[in-house]
């Protein structure tokens, strides 16, 4: 940037959205970037840190454009109300630290929350495009049973590009799911990773002993 801006007789001053959009269109057009819209935003990104450290310069602020990215997942407000307000007092229970509520222990960080609101979310958009009508998940628990479990991990494993992924093989992120139910819902998932279906962790072990203890 700085040789571009040299041979054109531009003082870093001088520097702005035009000029980085000529600059990254002659490297487009000479092959020097892969990526030319990414290097872009990088570019301008370095250049309003350095702008931001060294205010002395004097030099412009760059116009970064939001970064819009596909989305597959329904938005919260498209989800059964009932569903949503389970969620909403789902995450406010994950944040209470009152020692003397039934959820004993210190309460979750607030981005840790947001990420299991977004996975509960993921899950049941993927139950709904496995074929579950949108407007019947109207609980966590329509998640958790072993054909409704079964199915949203079917989906993810195929999103996923039908790669292992101990999230998905080791369901542990789905609330109330019991722990013996474990090793039912891998034999559910089984014929979407037969290869991944030998021995089981230590989990479906520890699962299997209790199935037998409670036999």
């Amino acid at each position: 940037m700085a040789g571009f801006a040299s041979a054109q007789h531009i003082a870093p001053i001088e520097v702005d959205d035009i000029c980085v959009e000529r600059f990254v269109a002659a490297l487009a057009t000479l092959g020097e970037v892969a990526d030319p819209k990414a290097h872009d935003r990088r570019l301008r990104r370095q250049w309003n840190r350095l702008r931001a450290t060294l205010p002395g310069l004097g030099l412009q602020e760059l116009k970064i454009e939001a970064q819009m990215r596909a989305r597959w997942t329904y938005s919260e407000t498209e989800f059964d109300v009932r569903f949503i307000a389970e969620i909403a007092a789902y995450s406010a229970w994950l944040a209470d630290d009152n020692p003397l509520a039934d959820n004993p222990g210190r309460g979750l960080r607030a981005s840790t929350i947001k990420t299991i609101r977004h996975q509960l979310f993921k899950a049941a958009t993927a139950l709904a495009q496995a074929g579950r009508p949108l407007e019947t998940i109207t609980s966590v628990a329509d998640l958790v049973s072993i054909d409704s479990a079964g199915a949203l991990l079917g989906v993810l494993y195929e999103r996923q590009g039908s790669k292992r992924s101990d999230a998905l093989h080791r369901p542990r992120g789905i609330p109330a799911l019991p722990r013996p139910r474990l090793g039912e819902v891998r034999r559910a998932c089984c014929h979407k990773a037969p290869s991944h279906c030998g021995q089981p962790g230590a989990e479906e072990k520890s699962a299997g002993a209790s199935d037998q203890g409670a036999a």
